[in-house]
């Protein structure tokens, strides 16, 4: 079962560990973030299988984004993709088993899809679906975000380094 289902208990433990009674509660800017973020977890999902958090898993794998961004490019055969991500990806070289796995999950998941032209060897092809093309979009805007703020997260990495390190 959902813990969310039960979202005043969830709430109500939120208090507590905020050290909040009811009445405070409906008060503190704190708990009202929480309360809207409790309530839109319920809504969206929040477990493993839910496709919300399973979205942002998969954005914060190496290989799934890169192979989005690269099959936004037109569609790839398989050898040609493994290729392509080792060229362009950090690691200079995805495996035939990652790359596999990461195509069948995001064919999976509607983002990619896969299509097979009888011939000797069968040519298998890989495209990105109406939900792929969306998700990119996406994931350029997180792109752009990151690089105009690039400066600032170095920055602020460089003091926290200074400052704590060691910790």
């Amino acid at each position: 079962m959902n813990e969310f289902n039960n979202t005043e208990a969830l709430l109500h433990d939120v208090a507590s560990i905020l050290d909040l009674d009811p009445v405070q509660a409906g008060c503190d800017e704190r708990f009202l973030a929480l309360r809207n973020l409790v309530r839109d977890m319920a809504a969206q999902g929040y477990r493993r299988p839910d496709p919300s958090r399973d979205m942002l898993v998969r954005l914060g794998e190496k290989w799934s984004p890169l192979l989005l961004l690269l099959l936004d490019a037109g569609s790839f055969r398989h050898a040609t993709l493994k290729r392509l991500a080792g060229a362009i990806g950090a690691d200079k070289r995805i495996s035939q088993r990652i790359l596999t796995m990461h195509l069948r999950t995001l064919e999976r998941d509607g983002f990619v899809s896969r299509t097979i032209t009888p011939s000797v060897p069968p040519r298998v092809d890989y495209a990105l679906t109406a939900l792929g093309k969306e998700l990119v979009v996406q994931i350029k805007g997180f792109m752009a975000w990151a690089g105009a703020h690039g400066g600032e997260i170095q920055r602020a990495r460089t003091r926290f380094d200074a400052t704590c390190g060691d910790r």
